[in-house]
């Protein structure tokens, strides 16, 4: 009888350890989802932890770059809700206008992650995209 009621007792801590534990775990984990989330503009990702440069599609255009194709929830989707048919037209400081595709890439993802404003010319309107964290 003892013995029956020592192992219950046994059973009910490692129980109650097991819960204590891994309620700690999903709250690290939760952390760890936040943290990855608010850093995911410096570090260039996209929430799904896409790298930016996978996120869009882009081609030279006489006035920047012009967005081909955005992937729904990817870096320049969420943080600057770049469109399809935008022209990128200046990123943070650097103007695009001029520049070959190649180089006007290389600088829009430079100046991204630095949560510097885009500006577009979208509709022919010009239109200033900043960097939501």
């Amino acid at each position: 009888m003892r013995m029956g009621l020592g192992l219950i007792s046994l059973l009910i801590v490692v129980g109650i350890i097991a819960y204590l534990s891994s309620r700690d775990a999903g709250t690290a984990v939760k952390a760890d989802k936040d943290a990855r989330q608010q850093l995911a503009p410096v570090t260039g990702r996209g929430p799904d932890d896409v790298p930016m440069e996978k996120s869009a599609d882009f081609a030279g255009d006489r006035n920047g770059l012009s967005v081909t194709t955005v992937v729904a929830g990817g870096y320049f989707d969420h943080f600057y809700g770049v469109k399809k048919g935008d022209i990128i037209v200046q990123a943070g400081n650097v103007e695009l206008k001029g520049m070959d595709e190649t180089s006007a890439v290389t600088a829009l993802l430079d100046q991204a992650p630095r949560k510097l404003d885009i500006l577009v010319l979208r509709n022919g309107q010009r239109v200033t995209l900043k960097c939501k964290t």
